[in-house]
């Protein structure tokens, strides 16, 4: 849930998203699946930091069609465990917290969390 804690309309600049407890950023990470146009991004290990290409964006449903896009992807054969040293592994030791903060130009919304639980498969 996204919502505005200033008394002047949305206007989003800038959002984070990161794996807050991930116990091998090398093989986990987030990415953007289709972005807009009006949106650039850059990815360091855990994290995706998304930015209007132009002024702040005012249309909340943007911002929710893009939040939707956001992927985690985990290029390990076996998963690691959960690092609850870093954030409490809420669902167990194959899970794995997302925070997301959406900024505007004056103050950062409060962070809001997903969950993403791993599913082990054995190869053939």
């Amino acid at each position: 849930l996204i919502y505005e804690v200033d008394p002047i309309p949305l206007m989003v600049n800038k959002i984070t998203i990161r794996i807050a407890n991930s116990p091998n950023s090398g093989a986990e990470q987030l990415s953007v699946a289709s972005l807009p146009s009006s949106f650039s991004y850059s990815i360091t290990p855990g994290y995706l930091t998304i930015i209007p290409t132009g002024n702040s964006i005012d249309n909340i449903n943007a911002i929710y069609l893009l939040l939707q896009r956001i992927q985690y992807l985990n290029t390990q054969d076996e998963f690691s465990s959960c690092n609850d040293f870093l954030y409490p592994c809420r669902y167990g030791n194959l899970s794995r917290t997302i925070l997301f903060t959406v900024m505007d130009n004056f103050n950062a919304a409060v962070e809001r969390a997903a969950y993403v639980l791993l599913q082990p498969v054995n190869d053939p």
